[in-house]
């Protein structure tokens, strides 16, 4: 019986990949994004990736943000505000499954400290 692959962000991205004739069958170089609110629980959350050798790479990344001077944070400009995001580096076959189960585990690695927030691939 084969196995149904939902029609979601991670199969639509996976097949652009292949449509741009990527080798399906051969490692890619993955990097997974978490966001996390602060310094604090981004370390937190390096450590535990690091403890269960959940990765390839680790970071913690700060973005100072991009509000004009004297602009307020607000509901509108909240992609401009400050913010901490932890990058996994995984070099892995792009099987959905195995995509998935991945993300399942940065999840539970992350807990109620972060959210998994997506992934690219570095292609040369």
């Amino acid at each position: 019986m084969e196995s149904q692959v939902p029609d979601d962000a991670d199969n639509a991205a996976l097949t652009l990949l292949a449509q741009q004739g990527l080798d399906m069958g051969a490692p890619l170089q993955f990097e997974f994004a978490i966001r996390v609110v602060d310094d604090h629980n981004g370390r937190i959350i390096l450590d535990r990736l690091k403890t269960s050798s959940l990765g390839d790479s680790h970071d913690l990344v700060y973005d100072p943000g991009e509000l004009e001077e004297g602009e307020v944070m607000t509901e509108t400009n909240k992609d401009f505000w400050p913010s901490w995001t932890v990058y996994v580096g995984r070099r892995m076959v792009p099987a959905y499954q195995d995509l998935i189960a991945f993300q399942e585990l940065l999840k539970a690695a992350c807990g109620d400290r972060g959210t998994p927030d997506g992934w690219n691939v570095e292609v040369c």
